[in-house]
């Protein structure tokens, strides 16, 4: 019978979270307070070795790799001229350098499409913006599409009453997600093909 070993790549003395796997499998980035802030970390996994990416103070949160196989696509998180923290869909380049994309909206589990053309993101907070842009609900999550090139912005039309988590089919012609109908207590992964 053959056993399987675990092994630890990083220090216990740290809190460490939102993995993303470089698709070679030598690279692993991941949030970490290594150093008092939640910053993004890249560990290169033969050696053992962690370079720190970010540098900015507030949180910036990995959620996919772009197609690029090099930058992160991630929630930052950003005071602006808000009154509360707002989370931004960002890239963040190997140098840590940041590119706010789709604007000022309220962009969480961001993940850009395999052509790199439509940034999926799911909307949770409450915004006038939010309603100007045509959301039919203030308290329900949905999941929108931010055309990349043209900064177009569409709701992704679902059967669900509340959607999240958005991730990209390999083809980039379907988005799965995690989607509850009006009155059901949980939710279920779902499909969603484009037209």
């Amino acid at each position: 019978q053959r056993h399987r070993v675990a092994r630890r790549l990083t220090p216990d003395q740290t809190q460490e979270w939102r993995p993303v796997v470089s698709r070679d499998g030598k690279r692993v980035w991941f949030v970490s307070d290594r150093d008092g802030a939640g910053r993004i970390f890249e560990l290169d996994v033969e050696t053992g070795e962690t370079r720190r990416v970010t540098r900015i103070s507030e949180a910036t949160v990995p959620y996919a790799l772009a197609p690029d196989g090099e930058s992160l696509v991630c929630a930052a998180a950003r005071d602006g001229d808000l009154p509360e923290r707002c989370w931004r869909a960002a890239l963040v380049s190997p140098d840590g350098s940041e590119k706010i994309l789709a604007g000022d909206a309220m962009a969480l589990e961001p993940e850009i499409s395999p052509d790199g053309k439509r940034l999926a993101f799911t909307w949770r907070e409450d915004s006038i913006y939010r309603k100007r842009r045509g959301s039919r609900s203030s308290k329900e999550p949905e999941i929108w599409i931010c055309g990349l090139e043209d900064g177009s912005f569409s709701r992704l039309e679902t059967d669900a009453w509340s959607a999240c988590s958005p991730r990209w089919r390999p083809d980039g012609k379907a988005l799965y997600y995690l989607g509850r109908g009006k009155g059901e207590s949980v939710a279920s992964v779902r499909e969603y093909v484009f037209p």
